[in-house]
């Protein structure tokens, strides 16, 4: 899929979001498709992203909602560093390998 295509994955299948030709902010498309998919399947924990969705806008609606993501962290390390690098790494191999390798099936 093109780079202006945006796609959400629940295990393994694919559903297509958005799809233009022209240009976009992609980084403000991350609130409205955690929404969907609050909307289809229930409240999610855990969300995976680009690192261009890690702006200080959708870091804190994550807090303000408890979703742990996949976005490299700001400051200082917390007491909880290495269990939240593991979620982290867990998070970003998943979302690599089945939502970049599932278009090149």
């Amino acid at each position: 899929m093109g780079r202006d295509n945006k796609v959400l994955q629940v295990d393994e299948i694919n559903f297509i979001k958005y799809l233009s030709f022209d240009a976009f902010n992609e980084c403000k498309r991350f609130i409205p498709f955690y929404q969907d998919i609050c909307e289809m399947f229930g409240k999610t924990t855990h969300a995976a992203g680009d690192a261009i969705y890690a702006t200080n806008e959708n870091r804190k609606y994550c807090t303000r909602n408890n979703i742990t993501t996949s976005f490299k962290r700001k400051g200082k390390a917390g007491k909880h560093e290495k269990q939240r690098q593991q979620i982290q790494s867990i998070l970003s191999t998943e979302k690599a390998t089945r939502m970049e390798g599932n278009f090149r099936k």
